[in-house]
């Protein structure tokens, strides 16, 4: 999309095409994702653009005139803006019921994948309580995930999020499992941990005191784990994958190959009856397998959101895991099948 020159009185008109999709002709002006019509129209982004004052916004009128020619139907659109006080606010703040309030963050949810509390409460203008109530709520039903100071999409791949984001995903349920797990470690074990938010959390509640030989491909992990004088910790080597933090590869698999472990601590990405265990990343798979044959038992660690989904690549079956650490209740037929697997549950 470019900028059309256009010879206009008021320096609030913004000219904007030619393009071929009515719809999708100020997603890039903006700098925002939104490629519909109506999400540009309803972002917060653009009611708050520029943002010099959250008692201002602004009203877009809009001005169509297609241009025809031979092979496609081009638009150029002008964008008179006019800034009006109070009256968004009142049409959208306080008179909003809940269930608008509602329906009105997972659109924005759908156009900038995350939101604030402190920004919705201001948009709202309600109070901050009142946001973490609606984003509670939201989340309960499955629209999406809470994190600090905010919530970002569930249609958000979890894949996608780096690894601090992940770290902000389901937090207390990865706590919990840390603090379970963490409790089953022995003075002089040696423990194998892949990379993941929840195996970091897991390190984390180790006992300090306790000599522990530390084997892992996470590089968060290592680092953390080097500071305690109490650890001997090993790194397998290989390549870096630099968002996640962890290594892979023919290297990291070989090294691995010379380590025998009392216990690994599995993290993965889903769990099905089905499908196993899978994670997104294939090429960090053939390290998750190869912990899996080197250590004497397998402790699965997975929040609530990991079961009945299925990743990418596969891991293995569910029956090679001698243990799985959850938190809250997991459906009857889950926990049934896991005990005809021979596969004990641990939830809190």
């Amino acid at each position: 999309m470019t900028l059309a020159s256009a010879s206009i009185a008021s320096p609030q008109m913004i000219a904007l095409g030619p393009t071929s999709k009515k719809g999708g002709l100020i997603s890039k002006f903006f700098n925002i994702k939104t490629t519909s019509f109506s999400n540009y129209f309803y972002s917060n982004k653009i009611i708050q653009y520029p943002r010099a004052n959250v008692k201002h916004v602004f009203a877009l009128f809009f001005l169509f005139f297609e241009i025809q020619n031979e092979n496609e139907s081009n638009v150029l659109t002008f964008f008179p803006i006019s800034a009006i006080i109070g009256e968004e606010k009142t049409a959208r703040g306080k008179n909003m019921t809940a269930e608008q309030r509602r329906r009105r963050i997972s659109e924005l949810l759908k156009a900038n994948d995350s939101v604030k509390v402190t920004e919705l409460s201001k948009l709202f203008d309600v109070s901050e309580v009142t946001v973490r109530t609606d984003l509670e709520d939201m989340e309960k039903k499955g629209l999406l995930t809470r994190v600090h100071g905010g919530a970002v999409s569930s249609y958000k791949p979890y894949y996608s999020m780096n690894l601090n984001q992940r770290l902000e995903t389901n937090q207390k349920e990865k706590v919990a499992i840390a603090e379970k797990i963490a409790s089953l470690i022995r003075p002089n074990d040696t423990v194998m941990l892949n990379a993941g938010t929840t195996t970091l959390l897991v390190f984390r509640k180790f006992p300090a005191d306790y000599n522990l030989n530390i084997v892992t491909n996470s590089v968060a992990i290592a680092l953390e784990a080097s500071g305690n004088p109490n650890y001997n910790v090993i790194l397998v080597g290989g390549s870096v994958n630099t968002k996640y933090q962890f290594t892979y590869g023919h290297d990291a698999v070989k090294q691995l190959e010379r380590y025998h472990a009392d216990k690994l601590i599995l993290s993965v990405d889903g769990i099905d009856i089905a499908h196993g265990f899978t994670t997104y990343y294939n090429k960090e798979c053939t390290v998750d397998v190869t912990m899996l044959k080197q250590a004497d038992t397998c402790i699965i660690a997975a929040d609530r959101s990991k079961f009945g989904h299925s990743a990418f690549t596969k891991i293995s079956d569910v029956s090679v895991a001698d243990m799985i650490v959850t938190a809250g209740e997991l459906p009857a037929e889950y926990t049934d099948e896991f005990k005809l697997l021979g596969v004990e549950v641990i939830s809190n």
